[in-house]
């Protein structure tokens, strides 16, 4: 799905998005555990929008990830946790 941040932070390496997906038998997943410390994956991750330096060659356009503050975003997760949809 589509996604527009405003400017991203400058003290964060990464953005953690918590979210509660309902299926359609009413069952709730809170994918909401954080990254673990020991970079192992929690049951139920939360996505993370991992944050890094623009390259020098970056024009800091929305369609390329990019933000105007020169970071840019590479998204992580799934549901790798057996939850059926």
């Amino acid at each position: 799905f589509p996604l527009s941040l405003g400017p991203l932070p400058e003290d964060a390496d990464q953005l953690v998005f918590k979210a509660l997906q309902t299926y359609s038998n009413k069952e709730v997943v809170r994918w909401i555990e954080e990254p673990k410390s020991d970079g192992s994956e929690p049951d139920d991750p939360a996505p993370v929008l991992v944050l890094s330096a623009a390259a020098d060659d970056a024009h800091g356009s929305a369609a390329n990830g990019s933000a105007s503050d020169g970071k840019t975003g590479t998204a992580a997760g799934g549901d790798e946790g057996g939850h059926d949809k």
